[in-house]
C-alpha cells in the first residue's frame, strides 16, 4: 500500500484571507497562480515517486476555527496538521 500524503488545496478566492491570517505569510507566495504552478508540480513529483498524494480542500475560515479552539497561530505547522487531521477524518466516515 502507497503511503498517503495530504497536501493542503487552497483556492483562488481565499489566497489572501490566507495570506492575512497567517502568522507566516512572508513565507507563502504572494500570488494565489504561483503557488498553484508550484503545488501542481509537488503532486506530480510525489506521484511519480510512488505516493499516493491527495489534494485535501482547506477553507480558510474553518482552518481559522480549527486553530483558534486549539488555541494555535495559522501557520505551515498547524496548516499540516490541519490537512492531517481531516484526511483522519474523512477515513473514518468511509
Amino acid at each position: 500500500m502507497n503511503q498517503i500524503l495530504g497536501i493542503a488545496w487552497f483556492r483562488a478566492d481565499q489566497w489572501t484571507r490566507l495570506r492575512d491570517l497567517s502568522s507566516d505569510s512572508d513565507q507563502i507566495d504572494e500570488l494565489y497562480e504561483d503557488w498553484l504552478d508550484y503545488a501542481e508540480k509537488q503532486v506530480e513529483d510525489l506521484r511519480a515517486r510512488g505516493f499516493d498524494a491527495r489534494k485535501v480542500d482547506v477553507d480558510v475560515d474553518e482552518l481559522l476555527m480549527w486553530c483558534k479552539n486549539k488555541k494555535l497561530p495559522v501557520n505551515i505547522k498547524t496548516r499540516a496538521d490541519y490537512v492531517a487531521y481531516k484526511l483522519l477524518h474523512d477515513a473514518k466516515r468511509y
